[in-house]
This record gives C-alpha cells, structure tokens and sequence, in this order.
C-alpha cells in the first residue's frame, strides 16, 4: 500500500516522464524525440531513423485527345521504381503515342526523352496498340504518353506508379569483346536478312542466316528389299538423301535392319556406324550426301521409306 501512494504523489508532482513524438507525416526520414517532466521543458534527445515507404500512386480513366499533336498524359514520379499503363481506345483512334521520361519535371522546361515501354516480351519505341504496359521509372521524375501521330477520338490511360519494380533492363551497349547476346552466326550464301527484336536497343549488325525451304523433294528409295541374308544393298543411292529420310522395318519382319549412312552395312547388330532397328521401328535418316546401305541377316527382307532433297 505504501508504495502504491509514493508512485501516485510522484505522479501527482509531475516527475513521471512521459515521451512525445514529433514525426511528421509520410516520406519523412527521421524525427526528433523530446522527454518532458513535471519540473522542465522538452529535452531533445536527437533525431532516429524510422522506417518509411513510398506510396502507389494510381489514376483511373484519364483521357487524350488523339486529334491534337503532342497532347500528352503525364505520370509524376517520386521514388516509384515503375509505371504500369493500361490503355484503351489507341487501337481505334489509329493514333501513334510515344512513351517520354524525363528526370526535372519540376524545371520550367523539362527535358523529356524516348523511353521503352515494355508489353509482355516486347520492348516499343511506340505504342499503336490498346493493352498493359510498364515502364522503368527509377531515377526519373517523370514519365508520359505524348501523341506523336494524330488520330480520331479519345485515349483513355489508367496508371499505377508502383514503389517496387520487377523490370529488368539493359540501359547501356554491351563492351567491345568477344561476348555476344543472341547472336546468330550469319551464312553468306543464304538470302534471308538478319534482324533484332522489335524495339530492342542493342545494336544490330548485319549478315543473313540460312533458311531450309518448307517443301521437299520426296526421292523413293533405290532398293526396298534385302536380296541375300548377310550381304548389303545400297537404299539410297549418294546424293538421294540430302534432306534426310527414313527407313522402316515392317511388323512382319522378323529380324532387324540394320543400317549405315557412312560406310557399307555389316552384322546384326547396332556397333560402330552400323545402327539395327527392330521389326515396327524406323530409322530417321540424317541429311547427308551419302549412300544408305541396308543389311539383314534373312533373305527377301522387304522395308519401306524415302530419301530427301
């Protein structure tokens, strides 16, 4: 009992302390903390860090006249690491916008410059199409969509300027050397021109790549049977198979086949370059300009197939 009264007349007295914060609002980085007492003023006992986040900032529904050059719909960046875009009515107005980031939007004359927008796998110098799109905002204090080609009609332009970004991007050239991204080894007697991905901001380099042709010339094969056990034939003669081919084994066989695109056919089994299929099993031929040669083990062998060109 007693020492319940010593801490209520304390009380009472004004020298229990009691803290006070003076932080303010969202963003701010540190705070000063001040103890009061009964017999004093605030005591400031210097200023401590406190863990703060940056906000999403987001806007529905804002439109664009596609009619008007250079109209433009403009996101204010403050830390935000990405911007999403989701936009509608582009398509159909057959306007063209161009994505802008600049660094002093707060300057009486900002300067703005191209910036990607990316769209699933898809990096745009320009947009010219409805549907989601993000740009990196970090280090940047502004981004906007500028009509850059006029149209008919209204853009309409919902956007989230998010904290966290999950955009990955290549913001300088690859360094002279030997190290390529993507690279595509070029053939100089092919007649198809190389190209990079839309939009992409890694050099491209020129050179042409080969392209095999989607129709064939189907070549029957030059023996379909195996005459004698034990002695090859030649299927496909050189130059037959240049595009490649099968050969097939028969259900009703009742020995393997064996075949050889290097040399001629031996034995009865699968060793060295000689490779033997089961009855039901074909062999892809590889393309080659080389003889196939056939060999089995019974006479009268019958298969089936086609070489290639």
């Amino acid at each position: 009992m007693r020492v319940l009264l010593i801490v209520f007349a304390l009380f009472l007295s004004g020298s229990v302390s009691a803290q006070t914060n003076n932080c303010g609002g969202v963003g701010q980085t540190a705070c000063n903390v001040a103890v009061t007492s009964g017999g004093g003023g605030p005591v400031t006992q210097g200023t401590s860090p406190w863990v703060t986040s940056i906000p999403d900032v987001r806007a529905l529904d804002q439109t664009i006249n596609s009619a008007t050059l250079s109209a433009a719909y403009t996101v204010p960046v403050n830390g935000q690491g990405e911007v999403g875009l989701s936009i509608s009515g582009l398509t159909a107005s057959t306007a063209v916008l161009t994505p802008e980031c600049t660094n002093n939007i707060g300057a009486a004359s900002p300067v703005w410059a191209g910036c990607m927008a990316i769209s699933g796998s898809f990096l745009n110098t320009t947009i010219t199409a409805d549907g989601a799109y993000r740009i990196e905002s970090g280090g940047r204090t502004g981004v906007r969509l500028r009509v850059t080609t006029t149209g008919t009609g209204t853009i309409t332009v919902s956007s989230t300027a998010a904290a966290t970004s999950s955009l990955s991007t290549m913001a300088q050239s690859l360094p002279a050397g030997s190290n390529v991204i993507g690279h595509v080894v070029a053939d100089t007697g092919s007649t198809t021109a190389v190209t990079s991905l839309p939009g992409s901001p890694m050099q491209q380099t020129g050179g042409t790549v080969t392209v095999n042709p989607g129709q064939r010339t189907l070549v029957p094969l030059d023996i379909a049977s195996v005459t004698t056990g034990g002695s090859a034939v030649t299927a496909l003669a050189a130059g037959h198979a240049t595009a490649g081919g099968f050969i097939y084994n028969p259900t009703v066989a009742t020995v393997a086949l064996c075949i050889n695109q290097i040399g001629v056919a031996s034995g009865v089994s699968s060793a060295g370059n000689t490779t033997c299929i089961q009855p039901g099993q074909p062999y892809n031929i590889v393309p080659s300009a080389n003889a196939v040669s056939v060999i089995s083990s019974d006479s009268t062998h019958a298969f089936s197939g086609m070489g290639l060109q």
